[in-house]
C-alpha cells in the first residue's frame, strides 16, 4: 500500500511491514537490511525536543532558530525519520496543555512545510513523526503534513486518539506506558513484563484495527523506562526478537536512558559517555536481530548510531 504520494518520498506499507525507501538505503555501504547475514532493516529516528524540560536535552532546541538548525543537521546526517516532541515524557514531568503543545509545534512544522516546497531541500524526503498522546494535537499536526503519530500510551491516555487515527490514517507508533509521566515510576510492578506488554500490543492493535486504522500503519514501542525499573528494562531488551514476532516494525528508544547509567553503576554521566553506551546497546541489537523485519532506533545522536550500524554490518 503506497501512501504520502504528494511528497518527494514514498513510505510504503506492504506485506504487513513499513518499508522506507530512501536513496541512501540503496547504497551498498549503508544498506543494513540486505547485509550478508540477512539482518533486519535498521532505521534511525532523530529526536528533536522543542521543550524546556526534557530529560536529556530540555531547552537546547526550545528556541525556533536552534530547532531549525538541529533539524537540518539531522537531515544532513542521513536521519531516516524526525521525531519532534513538545511535551516532556520524562518521569515526573509537568503536564502541558493541548494549546501549549500545539503552539510549541506550530513554528517548526511551518518551517518544515516551507522547506519541503524546495525540491533541493534536505527535508523533502524525511518523514516527520510527532511525539504526542493527545488526539487534538495529533489532528493538528497531521493537518500540517506530519506523517507519523508517536504515542507512548498506545491510545490509552486520550480515548479520542483512536477516532483521529481511524479518520486520518497516519502511520502510528503504539507505545506502552502504564501511567502518565507524573506517576509511571512510582513502584512499577508486573507479573511478567514481556508477556504483559505483548498482550497489551495485541489488544490495542485489535481495537485500532476495529476502529478503522489499518494494521499495516502500526509500529510498536515497548517504551524503555516508561513505568519500568531496571529489571523490567533488561527483560524487554532481551526479548526484542519476541516483540518482532508480532510482525510489526519495532521502535527501540534506549538513547541516554537511565537504565544505561544504572548498568554502568553511575548516576551522573556526560552526554558523550551516554551516547557511547547507547551505541554499544544498538550494536548488540544489530547483532542479535536477524531475519525479516524493521527496527527503528530513536536516538539523540544520529551520526553515532549510523556509525555503530555501519561498523556492525561489516564485522
Amino acid at each position: 500500500m503506497e501512501w504520502l504520494t504528494n511528497k518527494g518520498f514514498n513510505l510504503l506499507l506492504q506485506e504487513g511491514r513499513w518499508h522506507c525507501h530512501f536513496p541512501f538505503l540503496n547504497s551498498s555501504d549503508l544498506d543494513f537490511a540486505t547485509a550478508q547475514k540477512q539482518r533486519c532493516k535498521h532505521l534511525i529516528m532523530g529526536i528533536v525536543n522543542v521543550t524546556p524540560d526534557s530529560f536529556s536535552d530540555g531547552g537546547s532546541y526550545f528556541e525556533l532558530d536552534k530547532a531549525k538548525e538541529h533539524v537540518l543537521e539531522l537531515c544532513e546526517q542521513n536521519v531516516d525519520i524526525l521525531d519532534i516532541g513538545a511535551e516532556s515524557t520524562r518521569p515526573f514531568a509537568t503536564p502541558v496543555s493541548v494549546d501549549d503543545e500545539i503552539e510549541r509545534l506550530k513554528p517548526l512544522l511551518s518551517f518544515i512545510q516551507a522547506q519541503r516546497q524546495d525540491p533541493e531541500s534536505v527535508l523533502k524526503d524525511i518523514p516527520v513523526s510527532i511525539d504526542t498522546f493527545k488526539a487534538k494535537t495529533a489532528e493538528f499536526v497531521i493537518a500540517c503534513d506530519a506523517e507519523i503519530i508517536n504515542d507512548v500510551s498506545g491510545g490509552v491516555f486520550d480515548s479520542e486518539m483512536k477516532n483521529v487515527l481511524a479518520e486520518q490514517k497516519p502511520a502510528y507508533i503504539l507505545g506502552h506506558s502504564p501511567k502518565k509521566p507524573q506517576e509511571m515510576q512510582k513502584r512499577p510492578s508486573y507479573q511478567n513484563v514481556v508477556e504483559e506488554i505483548l498482550s497489551f500490543f495485541e489488544t490495542q492493535m485489535n481495537l485500532l484495527v476495529q476502529a478503522g486504522l489499518p494494521e499495516t500503519h502500526i509500529a510498536l514501542d515497548p517504551c524503555f523506562g516508561f513505568g519500568k525499573n531496571l529489571e523490567h528494562n533488561i527483560a524487554i531488551f532481551k526479548a526484542i526478537p519476541r516483540f518482532m514476532s508480532l510482525k510489526r516494525p519495532l521502535v527501540v528508544g534506549l538513547s541516554r536512558k537511565a537504565m544505561l547509567r544504572q548498568l554502568l553503576a553511575h548516576e551522573s554521566l556526560h552526554k558523550e559517555t551516554m551516547d557511547k553506551a547507547t551505541q554499544i546497546a544498538l550494536s548488540l541489537i544489530f547483532e542479535r536481530c536477524v531475519g525479516d523485519g524493521v527496527i527503528i532506533h530513536r536516538v539523540h545522536n544520529v551520526l553515532g548510531a549510523a556509525q555503530a550500524f555501519q561498523l556492525s554490518s561489516q564485522l
